[in-house]
């Protein structure tokens, strides 16, 4: 785990600048989106990412002041995106909890999970407007989007005629394009964008599938007060992943 690398300074930098920029959201939604988030006890795998791999490229460097503050800024963005994306799957999904604690829609109801999702989302981007990295942002966005496109389709046409190549798709697409666009924002961040290469990537999002597989063995077998959510709710919500894909292959599966 990548919050093993971390030390406290880091850590405590991460959760100054998310209070920081939670705060400064002029919006109705500040006070809800301030609970959500910093209330409650999310990973922040994806920033730590970030800040990790700047930390580990610029250490004892005469500017790595000027490097983290750029690594910060890119994962604030990347943490308020990730949270909106939780607001808008548990909506979706009909999610009762979320993080050990009521689902945002539960909480304060469906139109206001969409509208402050939407708000997370403009507001993320707009911390990003004056960085040469905000493209590469954008496009990760959308991967994320498509591979939530595909996974919704499927589930909503009950399409249970699917390949294990299917399944990695939409795990790299939701999950594991972001960790791989996280450590390449902690390089661009440090001016080491050259280190960044089709090996790395690939290697990355490798870890991001396995990291994926592992949260849906949690969701299907883990503890409910540590992992913070309903067990078996993939499943019940016919979400495609390996486990699955191999009972459907067994002899004893209904044939659909």
């Amino acid at each position: 785990m990548v919050l093993q690398f971390l030390d406290r300074e880091i850590m405590e930098h991460l959760n100054k600048k998310l209070t920081q920029a939670i705060n400064g959201l002029v919006s109705p939604t500040r006070e809800r989106i301030h609970d959500f988030i910093l209330t409650t006890h999310g990973k922040r795998l994806r920033p730590a990412l970030i800040a990790v791999t700047t930390d580990l490229l610029v250490r004892d460097t005469e500017y790595r002041e000027v490097a983290m503050e750029r690594s910060y800024n890119a994962a604030i963005a990347i943490e308020l995106l990730h949270n909106m994306t939780l607001i808008h799957d548990d909506l979706i999904d009909g999610a009762p909890i979320r993080r050990g604690k009521k689902a945002f829609h539960v909480l304060h109801g469906a139109d206001r999970a969409l509208h402050d999702g939407d708000v997370l989302h403009a507001y993320a981007l707009t911390l990003l407007k004056n960085e040469p990295t905000l493209n590469l942002v954008l496009d990760y966005a959308y991967q994320v989007s498509l591979g939530n496109a595909i996974e919704l389709e499927d589930r909503l046409d009950h399409n249970f005629d699917f390949d294990i190549d299917h399944v990695i798709k939409i795990m790299e697409l939701k999950t594991a394009i972001v960790f791989a666009g996280c450590v390449k924002l902690g390089c661009l961040a440090a001016n080491r964008g050259d280190i960044f290469t089709d090996r790395l990537h690939d290697a990355i999002v490798a870890a991001g599938i396995a990291f994926q597989i592992q949260d849906d063995y949690l969701d299907i077998l883990g503890n409910p007060e540590q992992f913070g959510k309903v067990p078996y709710w993939d499943i019940q919500e016919s979400k495609r992943n390996l486990f699955l894909y191999f009972v459907l292959q067994t002899e004893y599966a209904p044939r659909i």
